[in-house]
């Protein structure tokens, strides 16, 4: 459904600003302190090629995407922003698909626009494009898929347009092989087949080649997938239900702001279906309809399905960074609305123009206001309700902020403390509780340099790396606290101990913690130091029976 209408310098300008304002709204919220899961990516890609795939492995994590990142790492350098800038170009690059594609699929310049600027704008795509976690590409390839599958909606069987459906399928696969939960991706070659079969059954059972290759690749992703990590992962599943659980049914309307992301784009359609329909020339925007309706219920089938099988308590995967390729859908849909509206009122003004004196069918540029007035709005309506101008003032100062300041708290217990000194470690991490549980027999007690007690002490290495030995410890507060280690020897000596939590120190109780115990703040990373403690660092193994004892 290529136009000539939206002229290549049009779209070429259009995906520069869009590009420029999504590299400009992220680059300031790029030089903060890595927060835990950014750790994590940074810890896997920090040391020697080898360690990347088993590294990423411990953290439940498909390596592909670390692999790509331990490559950008070489290139561009190990800061906050040189590592966050592949995520703030892939979804600035997420900007520019989707201005070019939905422009030159619907014709429409403006309408490629407003899908652009959406992605550049919206506060979830914002975050999202500044952490140095794999969903930024996930958005990347799902605009590039999207694009791919509007391109083919329009077609009668695959056949047609093998090399798009290639690209689409191959899209989703490395979707998938950077993060297993872009899964739901599939669901659009699937409507696609739907369609397929309907229009043409005898079509969609011809089997070429490009249907082998995928097939085939597709295979060999998901068995590799499975033997990697997610077997392993599928195993652990229960440790991401404490915040990846679906309980109740108001959780899928909160979830995104449905009503400007998804309802107002859909009364824009339905507005332009009708100024058709009065005009008898709703056969012109029929695709355009057909594709607005696809998008909108695409978005809500698959928010939808990520709630199912949480809820049904089959896999936890309630929470955005799980299906964030759902908001380049919502980008295609206002674009979408907008260019079937400005095909419904130029049909309008062209049947005007044609019955005035003389059968000129030489329409105004008044014709262009309307849907013009509808993308300013539908661009400013978004960042605006989530509060993203309002912010803008204050600019460069970061529109996304972690407040976990890992790098200054590492820095000062490492000024603050000396090699003998105890310090214990609880990063918040969900395998904490399993991992350093006695009881669990994957542990192997004692064994302070294991690779699973290495993957808990990842925030002291990498970028910000503690030069002393931590140990991990679920509830570390606990752990200083004389009166709740009752297996540790009761020497005392004049060294300190140090307990650094992943917890803000306004949601420390001080009746919880030794009368002598000063608090540090970090942001939402808090150090609790003490004068008293043991004269030799404890086993592992001795610092959670204290912790079992309690």
């Amino acid at each position: 459904m290529d136009h000539p209408s939206a002229s290549k310098k049009g779209i070429t300008l259009a995906s520069i600003v869009v590009f420029g304002v999504a590299v400009m709204l992220r680059v300031p919220s790029c030089y903060e302190s890595f927060w835990v899961d950014e750790l994590h990516t940074a810890w896997v890609i920090w040391d020697a090629f080898g360690d990347v795939t088993p590294r990423a492995i411990l953290g439940h994590q498909s390596p592909f995407y670390f692999v790509g990142m331990w490559a950008w790492k070489q290139l561009v350098g190990n800061s906050e922003l040189a590592l966050r800038l592949s995520s703030v170009f892939a979804v600035a690059l997420s900007g520019v698909v989707l201005t070019a594609g939905i422009a030159r699929w619907t014709g429409s310049l403006i309408a490629g626009i407003v899908a652009g600027m959406l992605i550049a704008t919206e506060t979830n795509s914002l975050f999202f494009g500044t952490e140095l976690r794999p969903y930024g590409m996930v958005m990347l390839l799902a605009s590039i898929s999207l694009v791919l599958f509007l391109s083919l909606l329009g077609e009668r069987s695959r056949h047609h347009q093998t090399g798009k459906w290639l690209g689409l399928n191959a899209a989703i696969i490395l979707a998938i092989l950077c993060q297993p939960t872009a899964a739901g991706l599939m669901l659009l070659p699937a409507i696609l087949i739907a369609s397929w079969l309907i229009r043409e059954p005898r079509a969609l059972a011809r089997i070429n080649l490009s249907d082998a290759m995928i097939l085939i690749g597709g295979s060999l992703a998901a068995l590799t997938l499975w033997n990697v990590t997610l077997n392993q992962s599928w195993q652990q599943r229960n440790a991401w239900r404490s915040f990846a659980s679906a309980t109740n049914w108001q959780q899928i309307s909160d979830i995104w702001d449905w009503r400007w992301l998804w309802a107002a784009p859909l009364i824009v359609t339905l507005i332009a279906v009708v100024i058709a329909a009065a005009n008898r020339q709703f056969r012109q925007i029929r695709l355009l309809t057909v594709a607005a309706w696809t998008m909108a219920s695409t978005a809500v089938l698959m928010t939808t399905i990520y709630w199912w099988v949480s809820w049904m308590d089959w896999v936890p995967v309630w929470h955005r960074r799980y299906f964030v390729s759902v908001l380049p859908m919502f980008a295609c849909l206002s674009g979408i609305s907008v260019a079937t509206l400005q095909l419904a009122i130029k049909h309008l003004a062209l049947e005007r123009a044609a019955r005035k004196p003389g059968g000129k069918s030489n329409p105004s540029w008044t014709w262009q206001i309307v849907p013009t007035l509808v993308s300013v709005a539908l661009i400013i309506v978004v960042p605006a309700k989530q509060g993203v101008f309002r912010r803008l003032p204050t600019y460069p100062v970061a529109l996304v902020v972690r407040g976990e300041d890992w790098r200054n708290t590492m820095q000062w217990v490492q000024s603050n403390s000396r090699p003998n000194d105890v310090i214990y470690l609880d990063a918040g991490l969900i395998e904490n509780k399993t991992w350093l549980d006695q009881t669990d027999p994957t542990f192997p007690a004692g064994e302070s340099e294991s690779a699973q007690i290495e993957f808990l002490n990842y925030v002291a290495a990498g970028p910000y790396p503690l030069n002393r030995r931590s140990i991990p410890f679920d509830h570390a507060k606990n752990a200083i606290d004389d009166r709740q280690r009752t297996g540790l020897s009761p020497e005392i000596a004049s060294h300190r101990q140090f307990a650094i939590l992943r917890k803000p120190a306004s949601r420390l109780k001080k009746s919880e913690l030794p009368e002598d115990a000063q608090i540090h703040s970090f942001g939402n990373v808090t150090v609790i130091s003490k004068s008293n403690v043991p004269d030799r660092i404890p086993s592992t193994s001795e610092a959670n029976g204290a912790r079992k004892a309690d």
